[in-house]
C-alpha cells in the first residue's frame, strides 16, 4: 500500500523538472487550475509494493466534493507495465513516461473548449446525462441546447421524488435554480452561478492556492 510519504518520494522528480505541476495529495496536477482539474494519481492497490498511475480531467462548475479519475487513462511503466515502491528506477521512469506526451496532454485539457471536445470524443457516456450536459451547454454558451434540456428533461422533474440520495435532490435543485435564469436569460445570474460552484469546489478539494479564475466562454459571448 502506497503511502503518502512514498508518494511525494515518487512525485519530487516530477515536480522538480516540470515547473507547472503541483503535489496535492495523491494527484500531481497541472497548475494553474481555471475550469478544469488536470493531472495524474499515484494510487495505492493491495500490493504493499505496487501502485498504479492513472490520469484524469473534469470540470469544476459542476460542484465536486473530491478530486475522481474521470476520463482515466492508466499509465504503465515501461517493460513490466508494473510500478514498484521498492524499484528504483520508478521515479525517473515515471518521468521519461510522463514528460514527452501525458503533461502535454493534460496541459491541452486545461482549455475548457478543448476539455469539452476531448470529452466529447473520448466518452459521450460522460457528458451524455441531461444534468450534467445542461451545466456544460451553459458554460460553453450554447444556450439554444440548454433550453431544449431545459424544456424536455429538467423541467418535468420534481426534486421531492427525485433520485435515491439528498445529494441527488441537491443537484436537481442546483440545475433547477440554474435552468430560472436561464428562463430569464439572465447571463450575469448563470455566470455567478457557475463561478460559485467552481468556487465551492475548489474549496471542497483544498486548491485555492492553485486556482486562478477566469471567464467561462459563456461570458466573452456578446449577451
Amino acid at each position: 500500500m502506497t503511502t503518502v510519504r512514498q508518494v511525494k518520494t515518487i512525485a519530487a522528480p516530477l515536480l522538480a523538472r516540470i515547473s507547472d505541476l503541483a503535489l496535492s495529495g495523491r494527484f500531481v496536477l497541472v497548475t494553474p487550475i481555471r475550469h478544469v482539474v488536470a493531472g495524474l494519481i499515484i494510487d495505492r492497490t493491495r500490493s504493499a509494493v505496487e501502485f498504479r498511475t492513472a490520469t484524469t480531467a473534469f470540470h469544476l462548475c459542476e460542484l465536486t466534493q473530491s478530486i475522481g479519475l474521470a476520463l482515466s487513462e492508466q499509465v504503465y511503466r515501461p517493460g513490466s507495465g508494473i510500478w514498484r515502491t521498492d524499484d528504483p528506477q520508478s521515479a525517473e521512469l515515471l518521468l521519461e513516461a510522463l514528460e514527452p506526451v501525458v503533461i502535454p496532454r493534460l496541459r491541452a485539457l486545461m482549455s475548457f473548449e478543448r476539455y469539452i471536445a476531448f470529452a466529447k470524443h473520448r466518452d459521450d457516456v460522460f457528458l451524455r446525462w441531461p444534468l450534467r450536459r445542461i451545466i456544460i451547454d451553459i458554460a460553453m454558451g450554447d444556450l439554444d441546447a440548454a433550453r431544449k434540456i431545459s424544456r424536455e428533461v429538467v423541467a418535468p422533474l420534481d426534486v421531492a421524488t427525485f433520485g435515491r440520495e439528498e445529494d441527488d435532490k441537491d443537484r436537481l435543485q442546483r440545475v433547477k435554480e440554474l435552468c430560472r435564469r436561464l428562463d430569464a436569460d439572465d447571463r450575469a445570474g448563470m455566470v455567478a452561478l457557475l463561478h460559485e460552484w467552481e468556487a465551492i469546489s475548489v474549496r471542497n478539494l483544498k486548491l485555492e492556492n492553485l486556482h486562478e479564475r477566469t471567464p467561462f466562454p459563456l461570458e466573452s459571448q456578446a449577451g
